[in-house]
């Protein structure tokens, strides 16, 4: 059977890796690095560059340069996280002719998978240059907490970019697999995955060949991206005190800010200090002449900037531990996947919640993708079977009448399952067709979550209320 590739897609950087003689081996870009920035730019309509080059003008063009999109990948524009990266984002966010959030292209309005899908292709580009055949099927990875919107529009970046997703698995889970396949012992571990965009903390059990999670908690809009956001701000802000020059309402400053910003955090993950230099980044109103930007950052001062942001890792492993009935001491291991956690602040935090030394024998950026194709190498045969057990991350329901949300299938249900639901009946005499309004949440007022679709069963003989009965199955697959 063909090869089938394990894909990381990240909110800022994406990874591609194979099984191929005996192992899962991470395949380089064409620019020759182990990931891919997740970011596609264009310079003029119709024409599209991506990942490293893309990086590369944004600076120039960060109007029409598209990165951090699966932090709205599937999403309302309504939705507040949404909300959020709209205010953050160098490119216009709008709504969809059905509401979802779509960005502004120089070619008109897109959706986030479609931009997606250019990212997704040039590692498809890399992994056939690298395996000298055609390689079109893959394990795709994605955040524990994304629902049955995000999944789907998560596929159709693949398969737009020629990709038929075989499996979707959690990115912890494929972290699990990246560390634990081979180990031989029976262990229950801790995944701390903190990237570019979002935070999760899995904790999952390992018996054999079976993995099982146990819970997952996080914060969908804590990532690499605020650590930025917290240097940007140190350097904008004095020097609009100094110069009456806003450099975050010019783009392109901007622009210029984060990229450096980015450099300065991952330099201090190994030094103690770092100069940000950006020279001619504005021009001072009252002289007219160039401004330059010079500001000396130490490890010390950015961990000040951003303690706040290393205490909300903190909730989160609290209420995993707590939902998995466990305690630090339970735990065997704790493994460190992102970028994130090559920050010594963030790694001091680890072992300060877990009481243990995390492990870092697996690239923290790489190892979701080679999670991904292990999964893959045992779905076409190259390897043992594995059983995965994942849970539900939202639970499932119907809206009753009044408007309230009545679960069928509940938060933590172990997917693939299926329940049949409790009997319903019509609520008007005579009434002829229902509409089953399905939802996926965990609020009690059924407009409160995520609407999934609507089934009108119709065709009912007219008789009274409620002696027309029907029931309601769920069936959900390991995707």
């Amino acid at each position: 059977m063909a090869h089938v590739l394990g894909i990381d897609l990240g909110t800022t950087n994406s990874c591609v890796a194979v099984w191929r003689d005996g192992r899962a081996q991470v395949i380089d870009s064409a620019e020759k690095e182990r990931t891919t920035p997740t970011a596609a730019g264009q310079p003029t309509p119709g024409q599209w560059i991506v990942g490293a080059p893309a990086r590369w003008q944004a600076q120039t063009n960060p109007e029409f340069t598209f990165s951090g999109l699966k932090r709205i990948l599937g999403r309302s524009l309504e939705d507040p996280l949404v909300l959020q990266a709209q205010s953050m984002s160098p490119f216009s966010i709008e709504a969809s002719p059905d509401g979802f959030a779509w960005v502004r292209t120089r070619d008109g309005l897109q959706s986030p998978q479609t931009v997606l899908a250019h990212v997704l292709r040039k590692m498809r580009s890399s992994a056939e240059a690298y395996l000298g055949e055609p390689a079109t099927a893959c394990v795709m990875t994605i955040p524990a907490y994304f629902g049955i919107a995000q999944k789907a529009a998560a596929k159709e970046a693949a398969l737009l970019a020629g990709l038929q997703v075989v499996r979707l698995l959690p990115e912890p889970s494929a972290a699990a697999l990246a560390y634990g396949l081979e180990r031989g012992a029976d262990k229950t571990i801790a995944v701390f995955d903190l990237g570019g965009g979002t935070f999760d903390v899995s904790i999952l059990k390992i018996r054999g060949r079976a993995f099982t999670v146990l819970a997952t908690e996080g914060d969908q809009f804590l990532g690499g991206d605020d650590w930025d956001s917290r240097i940007i701000d140190a350097v904008a802000d004095p020097f609009r005190a100094s110069y009456g020059v806003d450099l975050k309402a010019d783009r392109v400053a901007l622009q210029r800010l984060r990229d450096e910003a980015e450099k300065a955090k991952i330099r201090l993950s190994s030094l103690e200090a770092y100069d940000i230099a950006l020279p001619w980044i504005a021009l001072d109103p009252r002289t007219g002449q160039k401004l330059d930007v010079f500001h000396a950052m130490t490890r010390e001062a950015l961990d000040e900037l951003t303690r706040d942001l290393v205490a909300r890792l903190t909730p989160p492993c609290d209420a995993a531990l707590a939902k998995a009935k466990l305690t630090p001491r339970d735990l065997d291991e704790v493994v460190l996947v992102g970028g994130m956690t090559a920050m010594p602040a963030v790694r001091d935090a680890v072992r300060l919640l877990f009481g243990r030394t995390p492990r870092q024998d697996v690239s923290p950026e790489c190892a979701v993708a080679i999670g991904a194709a292990i999964r893959g190498a045992a779905l076409t045969g190259e390897i043992r079977s594995i059983t995965m057990n994942e849970p539900l991350p939202h639970s499932v329901g119907l809206e009753l009448e009044g408007g309230a949300f009545h679960p069928i299938l509940k938060r933590g249900a172990v997917t693939p399952v299926r329940k049949r639901a409790d009997v319903f009946t019509t609520s008007q005499p005579d009434q002829q067709a229902v509409a089953i309004r399905l939802y996926e949440g965990d609020l009690t007022v059924a407009g409160d979550n995520r609407a999934l679709g609507v089934l009108i069963l119709d065709g009912i003989t007219p008789r009274p209320a409620g002696e027309a009965r029907f029931d309601v199955t769920l069936d959900v697959d390991a995707d």
